[in-house]
């Protein structure tokens, strides 16, 4: 069995080739999913969590995601990471371990390219303009990966709460095939992008509905609980929405939830996930005008398609 760290893994990945695998899987059966949540409460009075998030990929390969949530790491005196996890990638016909990979390089490759798929699927070809809201540890992976499916992007915007940290991924950045900007309105970030990647924090809206123009492609990464969400009841209204997997997103996260529960949208209005996309059973973007809106949920299953090839780029190396 080998065991993979985040050098590692950074080295054996490129976005398009992994974008490419997510097609091909997606075209496949949705793998059997699982998840196991322990808490315990330490001394402190803090909650620890303990999730293990399984996928059985039809007998072909098996994984589970080992993902510890400490809090208190981060205040101690050497501060440990408050998120830290493992993948461990089995055989799935014969239960053989193959594999232990780090979690966290996987997750932040998973997410991005669960995203630039969606863009690539149905974003316009055409597209020119990104904007970034969020300048987190997704940020760079996001835009990188969106990239990868859109070479024609020449300007990245990126808008944050805190504008230094704009600022410092837009140096990071530099010397790209694209020029960083940062926008300090939100709204200006938003007007006029052919596609807007939301990866933030938010637990209320940060995307009004009337900023959104035609031919707009809406990525909303960041909400993952019930609660949260990042775009507004008139987005969710104006937008053809498109999720990665039904199953893991429609009764899961706020950004489905919440317009659900007004009546801003009826579950009808969730015209496909990337499994019908992918195989071809539905067609994407109704016309060039369309805003489309994509909803990454993220999921298990995802994290074994991504472990499955970097297991399988080692081999070949």
């Amino acid at each position: 069995m080998i065991m993979l760290d985040e050098k590692a893994v950074d080295e054996l990945l490129s976005y398009g080739a992994l974008v490419d695998h997510f097609e091909t899987c997606h075209q496949d059966p949705m793998p059997l999913l699982d998840d196991l949540l322990l808490e315990c409460e330490n001394d402190n009075g803090t909650q620890n969590a303990f999730l293990n998030r399984a996928a059985w990929d039809n007998n072909k390969w098996l994984g589970i995601k080992c993902v510890t949530v400490f809090p208190d790491n981060i205040t101690q005196d050497q501060p440990l990471p408050s998120i830290q996890a493992v993948f461990i990638l089995f055989d799935g016909v014969t239960g053989t371990p193959n594999a232990i990979i780090d979690g966290a390089s996987l997750t932040r490759w998973k997410t991005a390219c669960d995203s630039a798929l969606g863009s690539h699927l149905l974003s316009r070809k055409g597209a020119e303009t990104l904007s970034m809201l969020g300048a987190g540890n997704m940020a760079e992976p996001l835009i990188r990966a969106h990239v990868s499916v859109r070479p024609g992007i020449r300007t990245v915007r990126i808008w944050n709460r805190s504008v230094d940290k704009a600022h410092a991924l837009a140096v990071r950045l530099q010397g790209e095939s694209f020029e960083c900007v940062v926008a300090e309105n939100l709204e200006d970030a938003v007007a006029g992008a052919d596609i807007v990647v939301a990866a933030t924090m938010a637990s209320a809206p940060i995307i009004q509905g009337e900023w959104l123009q035609p031919g707009m492609h809406l990525d909303l990464v960041g909400a993952f609980t019930p609660t949260m969400r990042e775009a507004d009841d008139e987005a969710m209204r104006r937008g053809e929405i498109f999720v990665d997997c039904r199953g893991t997103t429609i009764d899961e996260i706020g950004e489905l939830i919440l317009p659900l529960q007004s009546g801003a949208i009826s579950r009808k209005d969730i015209r496909a996930d990337l499994f019908d996309l992918c195989a071809g059973t539905h067609p994407g973007r109704s016309d060039a005008a369309a805003i489309t809106i994509f909803k990454n949920g993220g999921g298990g299953h995802l994290d074994l398609m991504a472990a499955t090839h970097i297991f399988q780029q080692f081999q070949k190396a």
